[in-house]
């Protein structure tokens, strides 16, 4: 994977740290499905039930990693 950083001014002193950073590549996501929240919160209170289960699941999900695993290539 390639990242392309562009300095201007005083940026372009902070370059090669960022250059050298180790970039996360592995993200992890946590969440519950089939309930959504206002304004999405974690916290939120519940205003939408959505049904769910292996079945709707499934089609869903395997797109969704479809997705991001091309985004990252």
């Amino acid at each position: 994977m390639r990242v392309s950083v562009l300095g201007i001014n005083d940026g372009c002193d902070s370059l090669e740290s960022l250059r050298d950073r180790v970039w996360v590549n592995e993200y992890v996501l946590k969440g519950q499905l089939g309930r959504g929240t206002v304004d999405n919160k974690i916290r939120g209170k519940v205003n939408r039930h959505y049904a769910y289960g292996k079945n709707l699941m499934r089609p869903f999900l395997s797109t969704l990693l479809t997705f991001f695993s091309n985004f990252n290539a």
